[in-house]
């Protein structure tokens, strides 16, 4: 089934010029009251941009990283979501002040039905479908970083 949806990811794709900082602030605020059940925060540093990619593929794929920032971080805590334009690219970081991912868990984090933690919610697809998403617009997602406390992720896309 991930197969199939993949390979529907892969056919229906509608590459449009957005601006970046707007489906970022957006999808912030949707997800903004998710944050606030747990005392978290969401902070923004955005900057004008456009980028080229599909609208509906790009915030799902955000959505899900600022989701696993927020289920996964402690309460009274920050999220950050940061843009930045470099070398023809922009980068988008999402940080948490979560547990942090061990390193024999490292490598496995983008397969799907993966998860670090059995407890937590969800079926662990979050990741895999971030990263398929990133992939079908050119992109990519990577772990950037990772110790005790937080996690980073670095979602890439090329900008027009």
């Amino acid at each position: 089934m991930v197969e199939r949806v993949i390979h529907w990811i892969d056919s229906s794709i509608l590459i449009i010029s957005k601006n970046l900082a707007e489906c970022v602030t957006t999808c912030a605020s949707e997800l903004g009251i998710l944050a606030d059940a747990k005392d978290q925060r969401i902070a923004l540093s955005t900057i004008p941009c456009q980028v080229t990619s599909d609208e509906v593929l790009f915030r799902q794929a955000l959505q899900n990283l600022v989701d696993n920032a927020i289920k996964f971080s402690r309460e009274d805590s920050l999220v950050r979501v940061l843009v930045q334009h470099q070398d023809g690219h922009l980068h988008i970081k999402v940080s948490d002040e979560g547990r942090g991912i061990p390193s024999e868990a490292r490598e496995h984090v983008f397969e799907p039905f993966f998860r670090v933690d059995r407890e937590a919610p969800g079926a662990g697809l979050g990741l895999a479908i971030s990263k398929r998403l990133a992939e079908a617009q050119n992109g990519t997602l990577q772990l950037d970083a990772t110790g005790e406390i937080g996690v980073c992720f670095l979602l890439t896309l090329k900008s027009p």
